[in-house]
């Protein structure tokens, strides 16, 4: 399967799923951007409406992450190291997905 993408009335693509994964995860796309692939619906919806599969298997890593970040920032005494395991985790969950 191959999914474009339209941004600011720019037609990309195609991609392969893995792809549309990988931006996500990045931030370089985002659950609203609009999305269509060959055989799915003739009308572009958001990635969260035509593809939802990918996008919560790669969002809960990448907030999981921001989340880590706030916090540290908000209070530096906060040891990284208490969310090493959980960063491990995420970075399993997506390389065997």
């Amino acid at each position: 399967m191959k999914i474009y993408i339209l941004r600011n009335g720019i037609n990309h693509g195609p991609y392969p799923p893995d792809t549309v994964k990988k931006y996500l995860l990045e931030g370089s796309l985002v659950s609203e951007d609009l999305s269509w692939a060959p055989g799915n619906d003739k009308e572009w919806k958001p990635l969260s409406e035509s593809f939802p599969e990918l996008v919560q298997v790669i969002l809960p890593e990448r907030l999981l992450t921001e989340e880590i970040v706030e916090k540290f920032l908000h209070d530096p005494s906060v040891e990284l190291n208490q969310y090493k395991e959980i960063e491990e985790l995420a970075a399993y969950k997506l390389l065997n997905y």
